[in-house]
């Protein structure tokens, strides 16, 4: 029996800025048709996407999935949940239920991450039209506003599909100190969809009193998931995301962890994402997220993500000589992930100490296959 991805099914991602759409991070994106009913569930890339799923085809478009499980290890694909709701939603290459809607407000941002690009930062598109490696007229596409047109055709269309949405993920850039993130959490506080934000926590203190009193007010009526990115710890942090402050850093962190200790409906968890720069003081930064646990008696998640371009920061095409520092963060995992008494808490931390273990399995087989789209 084929397993399909339940991402092809239920994940959508939308660029409101860029006009366009894809399945996960993983995936390419595509100009959204407007001329389609729904250009974002279900359209003839989906559609052509999940026919090739169930025939068994490996299209390229999957390839960093398809390398975990060539590898004996578990692929974002295979972790992913079969729950009811998901499996009952599919009707051959049709999808009437989304998981998740990530929504990619712009690129407005207040960092240059080494891994990161123009596209998700104005940062590194300053940097870029400085350096002559754009010119002024993709600068300017690359911050334009959001475009009218587009934000009432995706108003319809989240009208239409409200109820059958379950999370709502909300991305930059750097959400906290863009105004349109406000304006959406203003338009969805009424639904029963569950809400999260990607952030880098390096908010300025005037724009972070003002996300804490949203924050505040959204976790009275629902859950609202804060999704921190960050990586490793200290000075090691400020040198792969440039621009951060790690001192302001912990005081946002800790102010949040503050209200999250006495208001269960804000979830705090933390995004790393793994490149060949953090892989040496991964096992720091996963003591600094136990400790803040203990510290608050706060459920405190992990969540696995690696780096995919640039190809030299791919975690998963390093030298085997660096899975000695694996060993760290692995042997970490296991002296924490008894300590956990959260039955919720404790199968994320399993989970991430899955994925910890198959990264350093890929490392030392590094199987180097290429999959060939159509």
């Amino acid at each position: 029996m084929t397993i399909v991805c339940p991402y092809r099914w239920n994940y959508v991602v939308i660029d409101l800025q860029h006009e366009k759409t894809n399945t996960c991070c993983k995936t390419d994106t595509e100009y959204a048709n407007l001329n389609f009913d729904d250009a974002f569930l279900n359209n003839e890339t989906q559609f052509q996407r999940r026919q090739e799923m169930i025939d068994g085809y490996k299209h390229s478009a999957c390839s960093q999935c398809w390398k975990v499980e060539d590898n004996n290890g578990i692929s974002w694909r295979l972790a992913a949940a079969q729950i009811p709701e998901e499996i009952n939603s599919r009707q051959g290459v049709v999808s009437n239920y989304i998981d998740t809607l990530e929504l990619i407000l712009g690129n407005t941002c207040d960092m240059k991450c080494i891994y990161c690009s123009r596209h998700f930062s104005t940062q590194w598109a300053i940097d870029d039209l400085k350096n002559k490696r754009i010119d002024k007229q993709e600068y300017k596409t690359l911050t334009k506003d959001l475009s009218t047109e587009f934000m009432d055709y995706f108003w319809n269309w989240f009208d239409q599909k409200k109820d059958i949405i379950k999370h709502l993920q909300i991305k930059g850039g750097e959400p906290t100190i863009m105004p349109d993130f406000y304006k959406i959490l203003d338009k969805v506080i009424d639904t029963d969809i569950k809400l999260f934000i990607v952030t880098n926590l390096n908010t300025p203190k005037k724009q972070f009193d003002v996300f804490l009193e949203k924050v505040k007010t959204v976790s009275k009526e629902k859950q609202f998931g804060i999704n921190i990115s960050m990586d490793t710890v200290g000075e090691h942090a400020e040198r792969i995301r440039q621009g951060l402050s790690w001192n302001r850093f912990e005081s946002n962190l800790h102010k949040l962890y503050e209200l999250a200790s006495v208001n269960k409906n804000i979830q705090i968890n933390f995004i790393t994402t793994m490149s060949t720069e953090n892989l040496e003081t991964h096992h720091m930064f996963i003591d600094y997220a136990f400790n803040l646990y203990k510290k608050y008696n706060t459920i405190t998640y992990l969540n696995f993500n690696h780096v995919d371009w640039p190809n030299h920061l791919n975690p998963y095409n390093e030298e085997n000589s660096v899975t000695v520092y694996l060993d760290k963060s692995i042997e970490k995992l296991e002296t924490f992930i008894p300590q956990i008494t959260d039955q919720s808490m404790l199968q994320r931390w399993k989970q991430y100490y899955e994925y910890t273990k198959d990264l350093k399995k890929i490392i030392d087989n590094n199987d180097k296959e290429v999959y060939n789209k159509i």
